[in-house]
C-alpha cells in the first residue's frame, strides 16, 4: 500500500487499499513466492530472508486497523484541517473490485479498452445516484473512502459522494497476479469524487 497526498488539489493517490489487520497474509504469500525463485524455502532462509507469521493473530494488530485509519494519522501530520476532495486508487489488484468495474462499464456498453486512457480514450464517469456508483462506492477498494469521511467529519468536513471514474492503462502480459483471481489483462483505476454535504438546518426551538 502506498498513499501519495497532493492537498493544494485536495486529492489522495493510493496504489490498491490494504488494511493494517490483512497485512500479515500478504506479506506471508509474497515472502512465499520469493522463496520459491530463489530455489525453496530453506534456501531463502540461509539468504537471510526472514520467515513472517502467516496470519494476523501472530500479530498485536493496534486499534488502528483499517486503511482510513492510517490515512487520517498521515493527513494530520501533513495539515490540521485537510482537504480532500478526490481519492484516485491505481493498480486495483481485488478482483472484486476489478468484477465490480467490469460491470460498470457494461451498462454503458463499454470494456477495459475503451477506457485506456493511454490509447486516446477517456475515462467513464458515474454519479453518486447511480447503481454502478453505489456498487463501486461498496467494493473493497470504495468503501475507504466512505470510512475516512464518516469517522472524521470534525477534521475532514461534512463530505458526499460526487461520482466515481473508472479507467484503464496497458499493463505487460508478464505480470504475475499478486491476488487469487486477479485479472491481469489490465491496469485497473478508480477515481473517488467528494464534495460538501448540504446538512439541514435545526428546526427553531432545537
Amino acid at each position: 500500500m502506498k498513499n501519495i497526498f497532493n492537498l493544494d488539489e485536495g486529492t489522495i493517490l493510493v496504489e490498491d487499499i490494504l488494511s493494517p489487520s490483512a497485512a500479515p497474509a500478504i506479506i506471508f504469500e509474497q515472502y512465499q513466492a520469493q522463496a520459491k525463485l530463489l530455489g525453496g524455502v530453506e534456501v531463502a532462509q540461509e539468504l537471510g530472508l526472514t520467515m513472517p507469521p502467516r496470519d494476523s493473530s501472530r500479530y498485536a494488530i493496534p486499534a488502528l486497523s483499517k486503511w482510513s485509519d492510517i490515512v487520517f494519522l498521515q493527513l494530520l501530520r501533513l495539515e490540521v484541517n485537510p482537504l480532500v476532495e478526490r481519492i484516485i486508487q491505481y493498480h486495483i489488484t481485488n478482483p472484486i473490485t476489478q468484477g465490480q468495474i467490469r460491470e460498470a462499464l457494461s451498462t454503458v456498453g463499454k470494456g477495459l479498452e475503451d477506457v485506456d486512457i493511454i490509447n486516446g480514450r477517456s475515462a467513464v464517469d458515474f454519479p453518486a445516484d447511480s447503481d454502478a456508483a453505489k456498487a463501486l462506492f461498496k467494493t473493497p477498494n470504495g468503501n475507504g473512502g466512505y470510512f475516512l469521511f464518516a469517522h472524521h467529519p470534525d477534521q475532514l468536513g461534512f463530505k458526499t459522494l460526487d461520482r466515481i471514474s473508472v479507467f484503464t492503462t496497458p499493463r505487460s502480459a508478464s505480470d504475475e497476479p499478486s491476488t487469487l483471481g486477479e485479472d491481469t489483462s489490465a491496469w485497473y483505476y478508480m477515481s473517488a469524487e467528494f464534495k460538501d454535504a448540504s446538512l439541514p438546518l435545526p428546526s427553531e426551538g432545537n
